[in-house]
């Protein structure tokens, strides 16, 4: 995965994340188990917040800033943990769970990684901020997915 520039990163991760909603509303609409349906609510609730925040990070964004170049390696691993994921309408809760922890993880290696490589103090700022929300909401996603798993 090449990205070309700092708009290219956030066009990349918020259609990621819509794509995730969607994926869970519709496993949501498919399921028979109620906490299942409430579960998979909350993760496509989750995903959307998400790419409504970095609809909001990008709209705060300069021209400049969007528009400066870069260049990662396809072979990076942080960008190939998203293909290893593989998502299946007959998913258990644990399954999804682990799914939601790996792909917050990714993210967290991803903005790290950019931030480390950033090519300005400015995309600095903008991919640690993105570090910071993405940690934030990996705490929080991770917390409220685990007491469905505890009511068990």
């Amino acid at each position: 995965m090449a990205f070309e520039t700092m708009r290219s990163v956030l066009d990349y991760a918020k259609k990621f994340h819509q794509d995730l909603a969607a994926f869970y509303a519709g496993l949501e609409d498919r399921t028979g188990q109620e906490k299942m349906r409430i579960l998979l609510n909350y993760m496509s609730r989750h995903e959307e917040h998400l790419m409504e925040c970095l609809k909001q990070y990008e709209a705060d964004a300069t021209e400049s800033i969007l528009n400066v170049w870069f260049k990662y390696t396809p072979d990076m691993p942080q960008c190939r943990c998203f293909e290893k994921i593989k998502f299946s309408p007959d998913m258990t809760v644990d399954e999804i769970v682990d799914a939601a922890r790996t792909i917050d993880r990714c993210f967290v290696d991803l903005y790290r990684q950019m931030a480390e490589k950033a090519p300005t103090p400015e995309t600095k700022d903008l991919f640690k901020k993105l570090l910071e929300m993405e940690q934030r909401e990996e705490v929080l996603c991770l917390s409220n997915a685990l007491s469905f798993i505890e009511q068990d």
